[in-house]
């Protein structure tokens, strides 16, 4: 039997200096609102460089296939198509190791 492992997506997206933190606002309130009641959601975090020019989202899932559940719903496809004119990279990925401070 296979052990199920939680799955992370992060996803970059690009912005401006002037549209930077009302779009991170933006996508906290979303998440916030509807992501996070979602069936295997765990946590989430919004990063914002220092320049201005990126919005870095992180989202914990308990295993890709509620991450699956969530694109494939009708809010999870209609999220998509709204970000997707921001022009996101996404990386979905697979916890390796983890180093914590003694």
């Amino acid at each position: 039997m296979d052990a199920v492992e939680p799955f992370l997506s992060l996803v970059i997206y690009p912005t401006d200096p002037d549209a930077q933190i009302r779009q991170a606002d933006n996508l906290a309130t979303l998440a916030a609102q509807k992501i996070r009641l979602l069936p295997g959601f765990l946590r989430g975090r919004i990063f914002v460089s220092e320049d201005g020019h990126s919005l870095v989202s992180i989202a914990e899932w308990s295993d890709r296939q509620s991450f699956e559940q969530f694109r494939q719903s009708e809010f999870g496809q209609s999220a998509t198509l709204l970000l997707a004119n921001l022009n996101p990279k996404s990386y979905w990925l697979r916890h390796h190791t983890a180093l914590e401070a003694p």
